[in-house]
């Protein structure tokens, strides 16, 4: 059994993303505001040493703060 005191609510996407998939934009996370669950993903990326999560990471804020929205789920707000 591993334990990690991460969030469980982000380690689907840091899986998704470790196995290759297309994690932006991000779906819903329970719990999460769209800008709080983006930070807090960043959070984790430099947690897990993931350097690429965290530059995928602020492109994704650079990206809400040049339209002004954030996207999640094909949803944009």
């Amino acid at each position: 059994m591993v334990y990690s005191d991460r969030s469980p609510a982000l380690f689907p996407i840091i899986r998704d993303w470790l196995t290759g998939y297309h994690v932006f934009p991000m779906v819903p996370v329970p719990g999460m505001t769209p800008e709080v669950a983006l930070r807090n993903l960043y959070k984790d990326a430099v947690y897990y040493g993931l350097p690429k999560l965290q530059q995928a990471c602020r492109q994704a804020h650079e990206e809400t703060l040049r339209v002004g929205r954030v996207q999640i789920g094909g949803t944009t707000i």
